[in-house]
């Protein structure tokens, strides 16, 4: 799962306890989420899944399984995690880059109507 909202945000943990219909138990000890309870709506599930993981295991064991399984890689790879490295770098820029990303995007528009 992905944080959506909050001091997280944009951050991969893993769910490892259910505590009621609205809140989940979490850990992220290689994404740097400290395990706590998160509210559903400020999270978003993803399609992968980190196997043979007990019910309240430790850390260590949820980051070992994590490593184990490549699921930071794999969460790269996808278009939602560069659509959001995307937006971080375009959030850093200063007035001087924009500038010349708009210059870019005007000679690219010229191009593809020509």
């Amino acid at each position: 799962m992905v944080f959506q909202k909050g001091e997280h945000k944009n951050k991969l943990a893993v769910i490892v306890e259910i505590v009621d219909h609205n809140r989940v138990l979490v850990d992220g000890p290689s994404s740097g989420v400290p395990r706590h309870v998160a509210s559903l709506k400020h999270v978003n599930l993803t399609k992968f899944v980190v196997e043979k993981v007990a019910r309240s295991c430790s850390s260590k064991a949820v980051q070992k399984r994590f490593e184990e399984q490549a699921i930071a890689a794999k969460w790269a790879e996808t278009a939602a995690a560069k659509k959001v490295a995307r937006q971080t770098i375009r959030a850093g820029l200063t007035d001087f880059d924009r500038f010349k990303v708009m210059v870019l995007q005007k000679k690219r528009s010229r191009i593809v109507k020509a």
